[in-house]
């Protein structure tokens, strides 16, 4: 995939970009079935059926090329911020759909060494309706 999106340092990449999964076919063997297919791809049945339009999944015959669907990763991708107040808010609202978190994470230090609170109020309050905060 990364030659595919001809990206330099995968360790590189931004919230929002599209980034292009390059398509899996397979030639079907005499003997296999499509549960096999499936399990060796990691996908479901159903995907395999619906990408290529089979009528009736128990009969597929050798020889024929099936497209595999992409099976879909999840991950989980989380963002510290040291913002506060509307600057976080802000954050939250333009890069918030791309993550699975967002946390609010400063340290203040007072003159006499004690740690000052974070006020994460707003950003907290800030997190989408679909991905509220754990």
């Amino acid at each position: 995939m990364v030659n595919a999106n001809n990206i330099t340092n995968p360790s590189l990449i931004n919230p929002g970009q599209v980034l292009s999964v390059p398509s899996v076919t397979h030639t079907v063997k005499s003997g296999e079935t499509i549960w096999q297919i499936a399990q060796t791809y990691g996908v479901t049945i159903q995907s395999i059926v619906d990408a290529n339009n089979i009528a009736n999944p128990n009969l597929i015959y050798p020889g024929t090329v099936l497209l595999i669907p992409s099976s879909k990763s999840t991950i989980e991708v989380n963002a510290y911020t040291y913002q506060t107040g509307m600057a976080a808010v802000q954050s939250v609202q333009s890069h918030g759909q791309y993550l699975t978190y967002f946390s609010p994470f400063a340290y203040g230090v007072q003159a006499n060494g004690s740690l000052i609170n974070l006020n994460d109020t707003s950003v907290v309050q800030a997190q989408s309706p679909q991905k509220p905060c754990p």
